[in-house]
């Protein structure tokens, strides 16, 4: 797990690296609303809104909400499904399922989710699987930080005719503090390289504000 784990942060590092300079920057702003709690005795729900700005030159906000739930099947394995609606200001709306497994060891968790895309006009349904690895470490009474890389990669464009493969890489710095036993305030930081091709990779700056409400 932990080997793993550094092979695939050491391959996010080494992505975002060879991104040439004259790629094209944009910055967006995420905040994320969560609501979460058990739900029977080994499983969770998480409700989450998440209003979405971005700047003039990549099109209009977004609004995503989802739905997800968790079972733990033991200490370090946990199985789950989501079921998301992105609401696009400009038009081109989603409806997104997943599936996903999430292994846990120590400070270490490792997630691989598959989506399932369905885009108004599109031809057919779209297919993406995303694996992250992320390694979380208290700093201090009721604070974390937490550090992450993920794949994102197209198994079946939306599009027929269009090519799959990565759709993005991420890298992600968060800090979570408990405001009260139930209220937690994360900030956080995501960087994104988008390959569109030959001199139109694009990254993206992401601050990212979200709270937490444990139920």
């Amino acid at each position: 797990m932990l080997r793993t784990t550094g092979y695939l942060c050491c391959a996010s590092a080494l992505a975002l690296a060879s991104v040439p300079a004259a790629a094209d920057d944009d910055v967006q702003g995420w905040l994320y609303l969560n609501a979460t709690g058990a739900a029977g005795e080994n499983g969770r729900v998480t409700l989450e809104l998440s209003p979405r700005a971005r700047d003039q030159a990549n099109g209009d906000e977004q609004t995503l909400t989802r739905a997800t739930y968790d079972h733990r099947l033991n200490d370090s394995v946990m199985v789950g499904g989501s079921v998301a609606y992105v609401f696009v200001e400009g038009g081109g709306n989603e409806f997104r399922p997943a599936q996903q497994l999430t292994l846990g060891s120590g400070p270490f968790q490792a997630r691989t989710r598959i989506e399932q895309r369905f885009f108004g006009g599109a031809d057919r349904m779209g297919l993406r699987a995303r694996q992250r690895l992320q390694v979380t470490i208290p700093v201090a009474d009721g604070t974390t930080i937490a550090a992450s890389g993920e794949l994102l990669y197209t198994l079946r464009s939306q599009t027929s005719g269009n090519p799959d493969g990565v759709d993005s890489w991420r890298a992600r710095l968060s800090v979570q503090h408990l405001i009260t036993p139930k209220l937690e305030i994360t900030g956080a930081y995501l960087l994104m390289l988008s390959p569109r091709g030959p001199g139109e990779d694009q990254w993206s700056h992401v601050p990212q504000v979200a709270l937490t409400w444990r139920m």
